[in-house]
Formats: C-alpha cells, sequence, structure tokens
C-alpha cells in the first residue's frame, strides 16, 4: 500500500491552506487540535460565530497525561443566533433564486 492513494474524505478541500482548530482551556491553555477534516468544517462557521462548541473530558482512569496521548473527548455544538440573522437569510434567499430558474428549466 501507502503513495496517497486512499479514500478521498468527504470534507477533503481543494484549498491548500491548513486549518488549525485548537482546543484550550478559558485561560488558554492548548489541550488539544479537532482533525484537520473536523476543522475545516467547523472553522468557518466558528469564525463566522455561528456555532459554539463545548468540549468535555472524557474517562481516562486516573492516569497522567503525556503529550501526545489520545484521550477522549465529548465535544458539543450549538447553533448561535447569528446563524439566523437578515445577512444569513438573504444569502439562503439569494443561493435559492440561482438554483430555482435551473431546476425550472428542466
Amino acid at each position: 500500500g501507502g503513495g496517497g492513494g486512499g479514500r478521498s474524505s468527504p470534507f477533503a478541500s481543494k484549498s491548500k491552506l491548513d486549518i488549525i482548530t485548537r482546543l484550550c482551556t478559558a485561560a488558554g491553555s492548548e489541550l488539544g487540535r479537532l482533525s484537520a477534516e473536523l476543522a475545516e468544517c467547523v472553522a468557518p462557521l466558528l469564525d463566522d460565530k455561528k456555532i459554539a462548541l463545548e468540549v468535555r473530558c472524557g474517562a481516562v482512569g486516573g492516569r497522567d497525561f503525556r503529550i501526545s496521548d489520545l484521550v477522549p473527548i465529548s465535544l458539543s455544538v450549538s447553533v448561535t443566533a447569528a446563524a439566523f440573522t437578515a445577512a444569513t437569510a438573504a444569502a439562503a434567499a439569494s443561493d435559492a433564486e440561482a438554483v430555482t430558474p435551473a431546476a425550472a428549466s428542466r
């Protein structure tokens, strides 16, 4: 195997930019990062304040953490009021108008 010929992700970006979404404490200490695929999906929504994330650390059995340890987390996603603003509604209506004539001509 090898050589990068694996499955293509439905979240794969055509952009050359790597998006990193860090998980931090309220004090700003980094605890970890989201996977690149998930970060590509949530970063624009976080930047536009359309969603909020809450992260809780899972059970680790009372052991100490080391760098690069895998730790189970619970990630809660909440949609904020910004996702339902007039600008968002106008953009959705504009997208719908752009699609409607093409669909009607079929």
